[in-house]
């Protein structure tokens, strides 16, 4: 397939993302949490930021935090005859990693658009972002692959929770 001069014109860019911003799938948006807790988990979400390569979320999760999220209405995955609870990897992978995930993504767009064209392409509420350039999301099987062939850098925040994906 050949790509036209209209998309070339539609999917070029300097610096392009296609992916959420995981604020719309990010639980800890929809609870309420104590400020002692919340304090808490943002020190250990700007902590995480620091660190590239390694995800150490779940060896500073504590039954504190665990406590707090259910206790705000958290939605955990209760299986049937544990050998071990799942409530710290929840609590570390499903909660803090969306919120380091959501935190990394906007602080990286807004970082990059103070000094160059950056182009996202989401379905996710981009409030918090400046001098970004907004689309929508792009079909996956036919869009997408033009917007990687004809940008110069594109960009890929592979999330925490995923210890194996290749960043």
């Amino acid at each position: 397939d050949t790509i036209t001069i209209n998309e070339r014109r539609q999917y070029a860019h300097d610096i392009s993302f296609i992916g959420s911003l995981y604020n719309e799938k990010n639980p800890l948006n929809k609870l309420s949490l104590p400020p002692y807790m919340q304090g808490y988990i943002n020190g250990m979400v700007n902590a995480s930021l620091k660190v590239y390569g390694y995800n150490f979320l779940e060896e500073l999760v504590n039954i504190d935090v665990v406590e707090a999220l259910k206790t705000a209405g958290a939605v955990f995955f209760e299986p049937d005859k544990p050998v071990t609870s799942p409530d710290y990897y929840i609590a570390a992978h499903s909660f803090i990693g969306y919120q380091v995930a959501e935190t990394e993504r906007i602080q990286t767009l807004n970082a990059l658009a103070r000094y160059f064209s950056v182009d996202l392409y989401t379905h996710s509420n981009t409030s918090a972002l400046e001098n970004v350039n907004i689309h929508g999301g792009v079909k996956t099987l036919t869009e997408m692959p033009k917007v990687f062939h004809l940008s110069r850098i594109n960009l890929n925040m592979t999330i925490k929770p995923i210890q194996t994906g290749l960043p």
